[in-house]
């Protein structure tokens, strides 16, 4: 089966007996509540599903034959080694921009860009950009905290046309702190697509981990409200998980904070595809 992304709602495997040695109530309700906040409710006839590694796309929003790309853009954040995400973006005709500050991004100074078709594009081809790409070593966010260079998110939308970008955001503990500012500033209303790796409770802040959780899962929901979920990677994982970790475990494991009635940890990063309203009706 497909190792990444799946639209749908999550089907999660149970393990019996729960793998852990406390059961609490509280953090099998604070799971449910996560799955249902990052499970697709888009069925065939709205959307035309595109399973590419960790996301799911509906196609007929990406540019066709016939449609001009020039107004759209892909926004890479948090980059690393390679980027499949961007290769396929570009595949779609988008340019694209790529932003990391940790890594070195070396393979954009090999990479074709926009000078050929590119074929086969996987986690071991020869990284190719059909569209041309821009890539900057810089870290970006939404204050300045970094060490170096900083851009700041904002200023990357501020001149964006409503519904024009595709985003991808994987930036470990800072995801949540982005997907919570494109909220709360209205800057949702540019994205046409977002793919974003998080970790629930995963920001460093001091409040307790369960809150953490609870107020991730709550701008989840949120987030909801504009954007539709294509698909996400919690169904893949979890079945990696079953056969792996779950089964060691042998109701030996510390009780996570957050899980799934039948055991899933809800506090691994996973990957969620989002896609906005407007373009589905």
């Amino acid at each position: 089966g497909n190792r990444g992304s799946r639209p749908g709602v999550p089907c999660l495997p149970t393990i019996k007996p729960l793998p852990y040695q406390t059961q609490t109530k509280q953090r099998t309700e604070l799971g449910d509540r996560a799955v249902k906040a990052a499970s697709g409710v888009l069925f065939d006839q709205e959307c035309i599903f595109h399973m590419a590694g960790d996301s799911t796309w509906c196609l007929e929003v990406f540019p066709n034959e016939t449609s001009s790309s020039a107004k759209f853009i892909g926004l890479s954040y948090g980059v690393g080694a390679k980027d499949l995400w961007s290769e396929r973006i570009s595949q779609a005709k988008v340019r694209t921009r790529l932003y990391d500050c940790e890594a070195k991004m070396a393979f954009t100074s090999v990479a074709s860009n926009g000078t050929k078709l590119c074929n086969k594009l996987g986690p071991s081809s020869a990284p190719c950009y059909a569209t041309p790409f821009e890539a900057y070593h810089v870290c970006v966010g939404t204050q300045h905290g970094a060490k170096g260079p900083f851009e700041n998110i904002a200023d990357h939308l501020s001149q964006r046309e409503r519904l024009s970008v595709h985003m991808k955001i994987d930036m470990g503990d800072k995801s949540m702190e982005i997907l919570e500012w494109i909220l709360q500033s209205g800057e949702v209303e540019k994205l046409r697509t977002l793919d974003i790796t998080l970790q629930l409770g995963a920001s460093g802040s001091s409040i307790p981990l369960s809150e953490r959780i609870e107020q991730d899962i709550s701008t989840l929901e949120k987030f909801r409200e504009v954007m539709q979920i294509s698909g996400s990677t919690l169904e893949s994982m979890a079945e990696q998980w079953a056969e792996t970790a779950g089964r060691k475990c042998a109701e030996r494991c510390e009780e996570p904070e957050a899980y799934a009635p039948g055991g899933f940890p809800l506090v691994l990063p996973f990957t969620i595809s989002f896609v906005h309203g407007d373009l589905l009706t």
